[in-house]
């Protein structure tokens, strides 16, 4: 499994469980994001839900705002770290990897 996929996906199955737990749709929460000026779209929600858009830290920031959780809620691991992620993350310590970056919210 692809690192980058795994981590899309334990970070986006929390917000959908919060979300459904707190009783909100996708698009109650995309409106409560966009009322923050975070400009995300129920679509794009959907994917970072499944694991299928990166998730940017502007995002995390008010998510974490609006659902009133600690970080460490969004970061919980739901699945073990498979063997290959595991070893990928050992061989590349934090700084060796550089991170994408994005300006646009689809």
């Amino acid at each position: 499994m692809d690192r980058e996929f795994w981590f899309d996906h334990q970070i986006g199955y929390n917000i959908k469980t919060i979300r459904e737990s707190m009783g909100l749709t996708q698009d109650n929460l995309a409106a409560k994001l966009q009322n923050n000026n975070c400009p995300i779209s129920q679509k794009a929600l959907e994917k970072i839900e499944n694991g299928r858009r990166h998730i940017y830290t502007d995002e995390l920031y008010w998510l974490h705002k609006i659902l009133k959780v600690d970080y460490s809620a969004l970061f919980k691991e739901v699945t073990p770290i498979p063997f290959e992620v595991e070893t990928y993350i050992s061989s590349n310590p934090i700084g060796s990897v550089s991170l994408r970056t994005n300006s646009s919210h689809t």
